[in-house]
């Protein structure tokens, strides 16, 4: 069976996700404006004129900023303070990444903010009313921050990290490590809306030998022959960031030992960047279909059955 058209976001799709940043920016304008204060209707004058103003709002950026390096570094060196890598250690990670996500982003955004205030405050003052000029020249450096940490993916050494120590605590040498890709897997049959922390189910490794998909992840494994395989689909996810980035993700159509159809969405880690993770779903699904056609197509299929000394299939 051939490979299924890629079906991106639609545009109605694309611009409902957009749509609702949007609305959570414009409120959090609304907000700011509805807090900042007012000297009975007199006109405001620009903070960004006092050098005391300009230091305050710099030092006290920079120490939020400082604090948010500070909470990176700490995820990083303790694995998101995950020290057991001897039994599933997953469903817990998202529940801890998530707070330190938000943390973390929360005073490097909030950081780079109170920086960029008063000289944004300066170059908005003649363009903008005096009412909304305070909240704007806040939360447009703060919105800033957020998309550039949106798009850039500061946790990809992070999950490295992680799935590489689960790998080994398992029992997987390096080599074989090397031979494979890191992976998450998820069941496209559920929509990603409804994760409100990491979309993922479960991460690990695939591995892609002559005869067989072979996924080996924290909870789950995956064996799957490659007479067994139908189809290499391709559909973007509605509730992954990256679906809004071009990512067009890779769902593997295969029976089970029953006879029965089964379907796995994966989503290849370690990428850095949002734009990244479309090109490797891109990458992935090449060679996905090229191996379902004929594994003589799939160069590295020798060097990996040497590397991995036949593991795992």
């Amino acid at each position: 069976m051939p490979q299924g058209k890629p079906k991106a976001l639609s545009p109605l799709k694309w611009m409902l996700g957009v749509g609702v940043f949007v609305v959570v920016i414009a409120g959090s304008i609304m907000l700011g404006n509805w807090l900042s204060p007012r000297n009975s209707g007199a006109p405001l004058v620009a903070p960004a004129a006092s050098p005391i103003i300009f230091v305050i709002f710099l030092v006290l950026g920079g120490a939020a900023f400082v604090v948010g390096l500070a909470g990176y570094t700490i995820a990083l060196a303790t694995r998101c303070f995950t020290f057991n890598f001897d039994r599933p250690f997953f469903p817990a990670y998202r529940r801890k990444m998530w707070f330190v996500n938000f943390v973390v982003g929360f005073f490097l955004q909030a950081g780079f903010g109170m920086m960029m205030f008063p000289t944004a405050s300066r170059l908005l003052a003649p363009l903008l009313p005096s009412s909304i000029l305070l909240p704007v020249s806040f939360f447009l450096p703060f919105i800033i921050a957020q998309l550039i940490l949106i798009w850039f993916t500061p946790w990809a050494p992070l999950d490295r990290s992680i799935i590489r120590r689960r790998m080994e605590a398992m029992g997987i040498v390096p080599a074989q490590l090397d031979a494979g890709q890191l992976m998450g897997i998820s069941n496209p049959a559920r929509t990603s809306f409804k994760k409100m922390t990491r979309i993922e189910d479960d991460v690990g490794v695939l591995w892609i030998s002559p005869d067989a998909l072979v996924y080996l992840g924290d909870q789950q494994s995956l064996n799957i022959p490659r007479a067994r395989m139908e189809e290499v689909e391709r559909k973007a996810d509605a509730g992954s960031t990256s679906a809004y980035f071009g990512a067009v993700h890779v769902i593997v159509r295969y029976r089970d030992e029953n006879g029965a159809e089964q379907r796995v969405r994966l989503h290849p880690e370690v990428n850095w960047t949002m734009t990244a993770a479309a090109r490797a779903q891109d990458a992935l699904a090449e060679r996905l279909e090229s191996w379902r056609i004929s594994p003589d197509t799939l160069a590295s299929g020798a060097a990996l059955a040497a590397a991995t000394g036949g593991f795992p299939v």
